[in-house]
């Protein structure tokens, strides 16, 4: 037996051993809140838990509630929303995902509100989104610890957007990590954004593409062919069709550090250059981007925070349509 026919075998191995662990993915018909439901301008996290049980009871036919996994610390869970928009042909997923940073709230907010317009699409929209056979995997809340306490790590003090495995992260891989690595594996997604909020000004409107597209290894022409590339394009475009203050643009600033989702996700689209910085590859790689929403994390200006979410939803709108 060649060493070709080994390694296949074990990847095979490996793919079989995650399907499974992702089939015990626990379907949901409500999520438990306690008695701090209230919401301000943000959602607490029972708020967003009660939200989507709402989503549930309000479109069943077209929302389905699971647990992703259970957080490090209060074993919180970590909450899935599949929509299917025609459940006869399922031809493209895509994967939404905010609060992997538990102090990033305006991502969270911005999820919920795309989430129920998903719901009150115009018969068009609907009717493309049937036509391509469009499934939508959000996860509003990957770091509920996090969320809960307004704090950017997970509730064992780990950077979560700096656990995955790539890059020269030597930090264990934390549940919420290991659930989303789970999915990842096991469902072939067409395109990810992670939704983010800038700590600095300068990153606000940006989209981070993954650290290859750094590299100078494209011309126009492989640029415009790039599935990478055009994911970031059509969010740029998407972002800017509301004029924002600051323009909506694209850099790989940052991205070479360790453990990042959206780089881990595209790691098998990636050249020899950095071939080395996979720890462990994506076994359903995809074209994947973090998008910086806005500066401050938090707006507290109600106006400022809907036209996120509004810039929010013409992304996702955009990609689950164009791409």
């Amino acid at each position: 037996m060649n060493i070709k026919t080994i390694l296949t075998g074990c990847k095979l191995l490996l793919v079989l051993l995650l399907s499974c662990q992702t089939a015990s993915l626990k379907e949901v018909s409500q999520f438990e809140i306690n008695h701090d439901a209230s919401d301000g301008l943000y959602h607490t996290l029972s708020g967003v838990y009660a939200k989507l049980n709402k989503m549930k009871d309000t479109s069943p036919e077209i929302v389905q509630l699971y647990s992703l996994g259970r957080s490090a610390d209060q074993q919180r869970h970590i909450p899935l929303v599949r929509m299917s928009f025609n459940p006869e042909l399922v031809l493209s997923k895509y994967l939404f995902v905010a609060g992997t940073h538990g102090d990033e709230a305006s991502g969270v907010e911005a999820l919920l509100y795309i989430m129920n317009r998903m719901l009150t699409l115009d018969e068009t929209t609907k009717h493309r989104l049937r036509r391509k056979g469009v499934t939508i995997y959000f996860v509003p809340v990957h770091n509920p610890d996090g969320f809960a306490a307004n704090q950017r790590e997970n509730g064992n003090g780990v950077d979560l957007n700096r656990n995955f495995p790539f890059g020269y992260t030597q930090t264990e891989s934390e549940p919420e990590t290991e659930a989303l690595v789970s999915l990842i594996n096991t469902i072939n997604f067409s395109a990810s954004i992670f939704f983010h909020s800038a700590n600095e000004e300068r990153y606000e409107n940006l989209v981070r593409v993954p650290v290859e597209l750094g590299k100078g290894q494209f011309g126009p022409k492989e640029e415009a062919e790039n599935p990478l590339w055009r994911l970031a394009y059509l969010v740029k475009q998407a972002g800017n069709e509301l004029t924002p203050l600051i323009p909506w643009h694209c850099s790989d600033e940052m991205v070479d550090a360790s453990g990042i989702a959206a780089d881990w996700c595209s790691s098998g689209l990636m050249g020899s250059a950095v071939a080395h910085l996979i720890q462990q590859p994506c076994l359903n790689s995809h074209p994947a981007v973090t998008v910086e929403l806005c500066f401050p994390k938090q707006p507290m200006d109600a106006a400022r925070l809907q036209k996120e979410k509004e810039e929010a939803l013409k992304i996702v709108l955009k990609v689950i349509t164009e791409f």
